[in-house]
């Protein structure tokens, strides 16, 4: 069963990676990535043991980004995220797992970390400064918004003015933004 769920990974990550050009590994053809599977509920940041419904964790350091999400699996790379503050871990979790509830909507997995953070107590609005600082300053391509519009989203998620369903549909930041705006 295990042997199975592992193949069953190395496929969805295969898929994934060949279905995003220049993706997480510069991958434009399915290709393999090393790493440990861990079953949820067992991934640990600092002294949180962060869920995702049923969501297996994927941990690989060949991942160039900090994580990804495929059906079924939260994809991190434990090298970058070791240095981060916790909350920030958490952040990444929570945004990896809003992927697995809202689908490619990157505004709504943005919106989902922020309100589990409020929700579970380890993000406050010095915590999501400190993200929003992080952040690239323009969007690496169109799904991510500039870091204003970002941060400005990530904000209003935290003080519960916005509910990530609000963006489930909504692929860019600025469409995002005149959500807000017409509350």
């Amino acid at each position: 069963m295990i042997a199975r769920a592992r193949l069953a990974v190395a496929f969805a990550l295969a898929a994934f990676l060949a279905a995003v050009p220049g993706g997480p590994l510069g991958a434009t053809e399915p290709m393999r990535i090393a790493g440990q599977t861990l079953e949820a509920g067992q991934y640990r940041i600092g002294t949180m043991t962060p869920t995702c419904g049923g969501a297996r964790t994927f941990l690989s350091r060949e991942l160039r980004d900090y994580g990804a999400s495929v059906p079924g699996t939260i994809v991190l790379n434990p090298q970058r995220l070791s240095p981060l503050p916790v909350a920030t871990q958490a952040f990444v979790y929570a945004h990896e797992c809003g992927h697995q509830i809202y689908g490619a909507s990157e505004p709504a997995a943005d919106c989902h970390a922020a309100r589990s953070g409020a929700r579970e107590g380890w993000l406050n609005l010095k915590d999501a400064s400190r993200i929003c600082r992080m952040l690239p300053e323009a969007g690496s391509s169109r799904a991510y918004g500039s870091r204003d519009v970002r941060c400005d989203i990530i904000r209003a998620c935290l003080a519960g003015a916005v509910r990530p369903a609000r963006f489930a549909a909504t692929r860019s930041y600025e469409e995002a933004r005149l959500r807000i705006a017409g509350q």
